[in-house]
């Protein structure tokens, strides 16, 4: 999965079985500015989002949680399990899909994946979930 910031300057990337979402520099031709942790344990594609005014960064996770980062927080490179915004549980099974609204604090999620061998009925889980986020800018 690509996306690119507003101004093209920043590219960022994330694939199927990759723990981390990569920023490049593309005025920097393979320059890697920042890498985003994420739990994925999936072949399936997890999806992440950008929101309108390029802050926040929304990942899913295979452990049903959805992680924020920050983007104005430059750790040099690298980010840690600490350096994440915000870590919530957002349902009982894989987060496969985020997206932001392009101009409310809203934020869509949902999970799901096929079960081959299900030994527990109550992780399984398909849905999807709308999550309201106040604007914390001080007017």
């Amino acid at each position: 999965m690509l996306i690119h910031s507003s101004l093209g300057n920043r590219l960022y990337c994330g694939s199927r079985m990759e723990e981390d979402i990569f920023c490049f520099d593309t005025r920097n031709n393979g320059q890697i500015l920042q890498a985003y942790k994420r739990s994925v344990k999936t072949n399936q594609r997890i999806q992440f989002d950008i929101n309108a005014s390029e802050t926040v960064l929304a990942t899913g996770n295979h452990n049903g949680t959805v992680s924020m980062f920050n983007l104005n927080k430059s750790n040099n490179g690298m980010e840690s399990e600490s350096d994440k915004w915000l870590n919530f549980e957002a349902h009982k099974d894989t987060v496969n899909g985020v997206s932001f609204h392009p101009f409310w604090g809203i934020l869509a999620t949902t999970s799901g994946r096929r079960h081959f061998h299900i030994e527990d009925e109550d992780t399984e889980e398909n849905s999807l979930k709308i999550w309201s986020f106040e604007d914390s800018k001080s007017e």
